[in-house]
């Protein structure tokens, strides 16, 4: 799935953090050679090198311990140059610190001279993907629809390709007991079915560590209920390896069924203006049904729009909400914003609250 033999293979290191990748050198002739360097393709980078012995450069590749070895930065300069004995070995070091995500191809250039021959020019390459260190997939989760006293059910996974371990939290500042998760580590076998799972993706990684995420999200729970209406919730994911103490995880999001009705069909459970000038006479107007004897308020309203539900005089359980833009209200141009919403709220002992989403395009003709 992803390794060294795979010609698409680009070792991942976490960006924003020091990495680097040794060159073994060796002198096979008779004659010293000089090293020298005159070329970076990142500024993020720089280069160090060092001498050793045959016998030491084999012990360092059999055990990489680097007891006793000592790095000497080398600098852009077509004179300034090691000298590789007959018969010597040593090191080229690069090392990097990534500060964009993403696959990188780190080059230096080095010039080399022996005595009685040409200057030559030799290329270094270091094919490196910079990514953080705990990403998790799906970045969405889609529920769907939750009827009445309903739960929907869903996973993500949570997983490093650079740590060994880490321990995982989710900690929400507010939370809500509707939302159950539950953290289950990933076993050999999970970390490679996790890393199949996303080579099928064309995410090529390798999974060292991870955890299995699984979510609840119930209509009610533990005498509370969830806003009738749409809802997005980002999962609050705390790990020991961070530094601000908490990251926003992946998104939850779904509709919340009940006794009340928006609209007349599915799909129709929101206000939109379509295409509209503000500055225009604009309204709108959305059915409603609630059970018997259920009153209706407005909790809340975006201050551009005006509200007035109008219960039917025939029929208890049918209201009509009229949806009116205010004159010569300053609204900016293109797309509502994702925070536009109505709230209605029932009145009475099981008050129940229901969000209504305002889409539209506003322009000034």
């Amino acid at each position: 799935i992803w390794d060294e033999k795979d010609p698409e293979f680009v070792a991942e290191f976490e960006y924003l953090t020091e990495g680097h990748y040794n060159y073994p050198s060796t002198n096979p002739t008779s004659e010293p050679v000089q090293l020298g360097l005159f070329f970076t393709s990142c500024g993020c980078s720089h280069v160090d090198s060092v001498l050793m012995s045959p016998q030491e450069l084999a012990a360092y590749k059999k055990d990489k311990k680097e007891d006793g070895i000592h790095w000497q930065p080398m600098t852009k300069d077509d004179t300034k140059a090691i000298t590789v004995p007959p018969g010597g070995a040593g090191m080229i070091r690069l090392t990097w610190a990534g500060r964009t995500l993403g696959g990188k191809n780190l080059r230096i250039s080095l010039w080399s001279q022996t005595p009685d021959k040409p200057r030559g020019d030799i290329d270094l390459d270091a094919h490196v993907a910079f990514v953080p260190p705990i990403r998790w997939t799906p970045q969405i989760i889609d529920l769907h629809r939750i009827d009445p006293h309903g739960v929907a059910r869903s996973e993500f996974f949570v997983w490093s390709s650079t740590r060994d371990h880490f321990n995982l939290e989710l900690k929400d500042q507010h939370p809500d007991p509707c939302f159950v998760y539950e953290v289950k580590p990933l076993d050999e076998e999970g970390k490679k079915e996790l890393s199949k799972q996303l080579a099928e993706r064309e995410i090529k990684t390798l999974v060292n560590t991870g955890y299995k995420v699984l979510v609840q999200v119930h209509e009610q729970r533990n005498g509370h209920e969830l806003d009738l209406g749409p809802f997005a919730r980002n999962v609050p994911i705390v790990t020991d390896n961070q530094q601000s103490g908490q990251t926003i995880g992946p998104l939850l999001k779904g509709f919340v069924r009940g006794d009340i009705k928006v609209g007349e069909k599915p799909g129709e459970e929101h206000v939109d203006f379509n295409t509209f000038d503000p500055t225009d006479p604009v309204s709108r107007m959305l059915p409603l049904h609630t059970p018997m004897g259920v009153k209706l308020v407005a909790e809340q309203v975006p201050d551009f729009l005006a509200v007035q539900l109008i219960p039917s005089k025939r029929d208890a359980t049918f209201w009509t909400m009229q949806v009116k833009v205010k004159p010569g209200v300053l609204l900016e141009r293109g797309q509502l914003r994702d925070d536009y919403v109505i709230v209605l709220r029932t009145e009475g002992a099981s008050s129940r609250r229901i969000r209504i989403p305002v889409l539209g395009n506003a322009v000034q003709r």
